[in-house]
């Protein structure tokens, strides 16, 4: 990913399927990768995907099919990450990590020809405020027109990102965006049939990333403005706890703890059905290659849940218990918890129990550290 090019237009040949990219050598962004299921072959040299999330940091190396190091620690203590990455600049091991947020867009948009001037309709600041790149989808049907995915962010938050990096005496060998980092995660973990529809949640401490996959790619992204810290500040209030000890009641807690939370996770799920109605909406209208569409307006009620097979959950708070069921009861969309690091190899003094408690919150992790293998 880099500047847009300047002065000339571009020109999108129709029907142009192989991925195009714009270049900037002095901005190591790397957007799109192969969506196809690849557990084993990594290649040998060992990558660590960095999530630095508001509450806490996650990272992980891996090397080949093998886990080597896993890192989770609280956002505020950078000096285990100057550990790990020492250890890490031993092993020569390539870092990726990852921006999020409002300021990024990832959209789909129809153009005859003309990218850099239909672009500018579709983001919302001057493009050379921004770094963008774009995927030629193919032509529309019955058109002369393409489908082009574009994927921007501000020049401004990458940098704060990578100056944050650098402190840390860490060069990142790319910088993705958050949704597309989830894609990688999620399809080299599964391989969906033609037709089947995924929605994957995952539940960051103030946000929650939608992203609707289909055979091929991501068709859908979303961000909805609840995340697991909210669960925790109502434990913390109503019950009188520290913040740690209404963490551990959140993920361990019964039914009561979880009724306690229901009127949250309401406005959460009326959010949920809202977006899964623009998309269904949006697809009904314009086809289901009409793919990417990010800040999706919130309208009705769900009417029904043909267009999605199930629903996988990751992040910190994926882990809050009666959370898959309660989602199953009030969607009718099958619920379960997505744990990207299940099936890998792991060095020894990685437990079982550390991959079944911790893995679901790698999600994005883990598809930084296998981005482009």
């Amino acid at each position: 990913l880099g500047a847009v090019v300047e002065g000339e237009t571009q020109e999108i040949p129709p029907a142009v399927e192989e991925k195009v990219t714009i270049e900037d050598s002095a901005t190591p962004f790397k957007i799109f990768g192969s969506t196809q299921r690849r557990l084993l072959g990594f290649p040998m040299r060992s990558r660590i995907g960095l999530d630095i999330g508001n509450h806490s940091i996650k990272a992980v190396q891996i090397k080949g099919s093998k886990i080597l190091t896993l890192l989770l620690s609280e956002a505020s203590k950078t000096n285990n990450l100057e550990e790990f990455f020492k250890r890490a600049r031993r092993d020569k091991a390539k870092i990726f990590t990852a921006v999020g947020g409002d300021s990024i867009v990832v959209k789909q948009i129809e153009i005859t020809h003309n990218l850099k001037q239909e672009a500018q309709k579709h983001i919302p600041y001057p493009l050379e405020d921004v770094a963008m790149d774009w995927q030629s989808m193919g032509t529309i049907s019955g058109s002369k027109s393409s489908d082009v995915l574009i994927v921007a962010v501000k020049k401004e938050l990458r940098e704060q990102h990578l100056a944050l990096l650098r402190s840390l005496d860490i060069e990142p060998q790319a910088v993705e965006l958050e949704p597309l980092a989830l894609m990688n995660s999620f399809f080299n973990s599964f391989a969906l049939q033609e037709g089947e529809t995924v929605v994957m949640l995952d539940i960051g401490a103030e946000k929650t990333t939608l992203n609707i996959f289909r055979e091929g790619g991501l068709y859908f992204t979303h961000y909805l403005p609840m995340g697991g810290n909210r669960l925790t500040q109502v434990i913390e209030e109503e019950m009188g706890l520290d913040y740690s000890e209404a963490e551990e009641l959140k993920k361990k807690g019964d039914i009561s703890i979880f009724r306690l939370l229901e009127p949250n996770l309401s406005l959460f799920i009326q959010d949920l059905k809202n977006s899964l109605v623009y998309y269904e909406n949006r697809s009904e209208n314009k086809g289901l290659d009409r793919r990417i569409v990010l800040n999706a307006a919130s309208i009705g009620p769900l009417r029904g849940n043909k267009g999605f097979d199930r629903i996988v959950l990751s992040g910190g708070s994926s882990n809050l218990n009666n959370l898959p069921e309660y989602l199953t009861e009030q969607l009718g969309i099958m619920t379960e918890v997505f744990n990207p690091l299940m099936d890998l190899d792991r060095n020894g003094d990685i437990t079982q129990e550390t991959i079944e408690d911790l893995g679901p919150q790698f999600a994005l992790a883990f598809g930084l550290a296998t981005k482009g293998r």
